[in-house]
């Protein structure tokens, strides 16, 4: 309509410079004065007979736009609007056709209290407060909207009738399609040939159908003889359907799980759903596994503002295993405006690997009895920022003894801010660490972080920085290997360096120039036969110049990054001999260059610099249309002399479609090594996705081991308790030969001796379900 008024607008301005010497000042005025009088003969009562009847009520007029449309070259119709007691009437045309009747035509819009109504034309009788709409008409009312092509409503009693209407509560997602709709009260409907569904109509799914409904917009759909439809197709029948539609959520018990499996046999889940109020709910569980046990559990959610929600679950499985038990919680909290809080626990007591983490061929009873939690809260002030965090992972079963490990960690940071008369911004943060880890080592360590900025882009720029830091550790091994002895080292590192950023232009072009310098010392030792377990090195490096250069090419534009070079080295200071073995000094180069139709090349090698010997080299060429589809190659060489050849694409059949693959091929062997494809299907209603994946892995010279997976979901919508079927397949071939696997001095954590040289024969997995819920 934009279009339309733009195009109008136009005419007038074009005609009115053509025909402005030819118009007479007379005559213009005579041409307005008609045009008055019409306007008023329009809307003025018709002559009746009988007792004068009262005044119309007046019509308001938009002045200054009713000034130049009437105009000799007016070609634009008047909106106008009408005040009638409580209700406002707008239209591109109004008439008033006496005893308060009014008929409106053109882009129709009726105020009534908190109900409007839009429409091609509209007739109101005020007397009664009976309107007849026609046309494209929507009815508002609250969250309700209806769409229509005939209505007949008396706005008083609220009562009325409309024909094929289209009802959609907003903000609820609930979709009711009718053949024909009676208004029975303010928020009640009977509906005749009814649809019921949760889907778009553009891309309905599923739906329930009824010849009778009654809907209450505030409260419940109510129908008999229900057919349950999936793709129009009927496949379940209903006596009765009662669905509480005045929240997305409701109470009621969830359509029991069956499911069969190589390990229970047929199985049955139950739960019930209960809505607390707006913001908990719980679900209990009850769970039948065969005929060889049964598992009950619960879980609880709330939501006590935008930033502080928790869920906490808890379940237990009795079979012939023996007795397993499942925890988890998992809490954040707002507490005021500059702090928060977090807790996350996770507890598993099992007695059998199998019981809760799946199914396998393996025969083999072991006890897995762990904690993991993480606690976390952050306290920001004016300046600053403090956080305490708490990680401790506990391995309440384990052969080699009790493994404890604890990471609090204490940070405080302060922001940038101006300094030297505010041309430079400086930064600090000070983070203290305490671990104690498995194999008997603990310690603590100290890093102070302070960084100078000059903050110029996308001028030039100098970045300093600094870092430093203390760390003490005792190490002790006799628990596990006796002939090491008890090691105890202080280390002081420090972490100096500067980065710059810097640009210059070449017409459509910019030239992105980032150097990096950066030195690391430390004093102190580490003997050859303590591990690494820390970032700092692995073969005692003692100080180290590092250089690194990246450089970006981009559109001046768009910022598109058309090219990007890295390049990078390591000098160790510490003495003319140096370690061969030390991975960390290398030398390293890597270039993508991109093209914005989708094309992409990347090439990257990196170089042992003390020995001069490769490491890993490699390259990729892909190419993206629109993000609708995607091809990459590539191959990878390695220090081993292993070479690997890698192909992988995908495509965006429809907003809802998509397909992937991968392959990768061992070039030494000649073997496919890994191979993978997936077909995914989405859309608001329900997923579907399909996957199938097959690994093949080197053992040793001899041996290998291969599998095949096969992964199948189809999940609807959940619709509080109406409705929630999901239906899924996975089927697994595996072929794994252990007996030549190299044995391990100390069993795995959570593991026992029967692992150990065990050999696992050819097993397949079939597993399948189908879920619902219906009230």
């Amino acid at each position: 309509m934009r279009g339309g008024v733009a195009m109008r607008w136009l005419a007038v301005l074009c005609l009115g410079v053509g025909l402005a010497g030819v118009a007479t000042a007379d005559m213009r005025e005579a041409d307005i004065q008609a045009r008055l009088r019409a306007a008023r003969e329009r809307l003025s009562p018709e002559s009746q007979e009988g007792p004068a009847t009262s005044e119309p009520p007046a019509v308001e007029h938009n002045e200054p736009l009713a000034r130049f449309l009437q105009t000799p070259l007016s070609v634009l119709n008047l909106h106008e609007t009408v005040a009638i007691g409580t209700v406002t009437l707008e239209a591109d045309s109004l008439t008033h056709e006496g005893e308060g009747r009014f008929r409106a035509r053109g882009h129709v819009r009726l105020h009534y209290r908190d109900t409007t109504v839009e429409a091609n034309e509209l007739t109101f009788n005020e007397p009664v407060g009976e309107i007849q709409a026609t046309g494209r008409v929507t009815l508002r009312r609250g969250d309700a909207v209806l769409r229509t092509r005939d209505v007949r409503l008396n706005l008083k009693s609220e009562l009325g009738t409309l024909g094929a209407t289209h009802l959609y509560l907003e903000g609820r997602h609930y979709y009711v399609d009718a053949d024909h709709l009676e208004k029975v009260g303010p928020t009640h409907y009977d509906v005749a040939g009814g649809r019921f569904s949760a889907c778009v109509p553009t891309n309905r799914t599923w739906e329930f159908r009824a010849k009778q409904m009654s809907v209450d917009t505030a409260g419940k759909l109510k129908a008999h003889h229900v057919l349950f439809y999936w793709r129009s197709v009927p496949i379940l029948y209903l006596p009765y359907l009662e669905q509480d539609i005045s929240t997305p959520r409701t109470s009621g018990l969830l359509l029991s799980q069956p499911e069969t499996s190589s390990r229970y046999g047929f199985t049955l889940d139950n739960a019930y759903y209960w809505v607390i109020n707006n913001s908990m709910d719980a679900t209990a569980r009850f769970d039948i596994k065969g005929s060889q046990g049964f598992g009950v559990g619960g879980e609880f959610r709330y939501a006590a503002g935008p930033e502080s929600e928790g869920e906490i679950k808890a379940y237990r499985l009795q079979d012939t295993s023996g007795v397993s038990y499942e925890a988890h919680a998992d809490i954040r909290h707002q507490i005021t405006d500059r702090t928060r809080a977090r807790l996350n626990l996770h507890y598993i007591d099992e007695t059998d690997a199998e019981s809760l983490r799946g199914f396998s061929s393996s025969t083999a009873t072991r006890v897995t009895r762990n904690l993991v939690s993480d606690a976390f809260i952050s306290q920001r002030a004016e300046n600053m920022v403090g956080t305490v965090n708490l990680r401790l992972f506990q391995d309440l079963v384990d052969h080699a003894g009790t493994q404890f490990q604890r990471l609090p960690d204490l940070r405080l940071e302060m922001p940038l801010r101006p300094v030297f008369s505010q041309r430079l911004l400086w930064r600090n943060a000070v983070h203290a660490t305490n671990f104690w880890r498995d194999q008997g080592s603990h310690g603590w360590r100290i890093d102070l972080n302070s960084a100078l900025r000059r903050d110029l882009s996308p001028q030039p720029g100098i970045d300093l920085y600094g870092e430093a830091g203390m760390e003490e550790a005792l190490y002790t091994f006799s628990e596990i290997e006796e002939d090491r002895d008890n090691h105890n080292r202080t280390l002081l590192h420090t972490r100096l360096g500067t980065r710059g950023r810097l640009y210059r232009s070449y017409g459509d072009l910019d030239h992105v120039v980032e150097p990096r310098l950066e030195y690391f010392g430390r004093i102190g030792e580490t003997p050859e036969n303590v591990p690494q377990i820390d970032r700092i090195d692995r073969h005692a490096r003692a100080s180290q110049i590092d250089l690194l250069l990246t450089q970006h090419l981009r559109d001046h534009a768009t910022g598109f990054p058309l090219a990007t070079l890295r390049t990078g080295t390591g000098v160790n200071l510490r003495n003319a001999d140096l370690d061969a073995r030390d991975e960390s000094i290398d030398t390293f180069g890597e270039l993508t260059l991109r093209s914005p139709a989708g094309l992409a090349f990347d090439l990257e090698s990196h170089w042992h610099t003390d020995p001069g010997s490769h490491r890993v080299s490699g390259m990729n060429l892909s190419y993206i249309k629109d993000r609708n589809w995607f091809l990459r190659g590539g191959v990878r060489w390695l220090a081993t002399n292993h070479q690997f050849a890698t192909a992988a694409g995908g495509i965006r059949l429809s907003p809802r479609w998509a397909l992937a693959t991968e392959q990768w091929f061992d070039l030494n062997d000649g073997e496919l090594s890994e191979s993978s494809f997936s077909i995914d299907r989405t859309s608001q209603c329900y997923g579907q996705t399909l996957e199938l994946h097959y690994f093949q892995r080197a053992t040793d010279g001899t041996t290998s081991s291969g599998e095949y997976r096969v992964l199948a979901k189809l999940r609807l919508l959940n619709v509080g308790s109406i409705a929630t079927p999901s239906l899924a397949l996975e089927r697994s071939t595996s072929t794994i030969d252990r007996s030549a696997a190299p044995t391990s001095a100390v069993p795995p954590a959570g593991s026992s001796a029967l692992d150990t040289n065990r050999s696992v024969d050819p097993s397949q997995v079939i597993r399948g379900w189908v879920r619902g819920s219906f009230l």
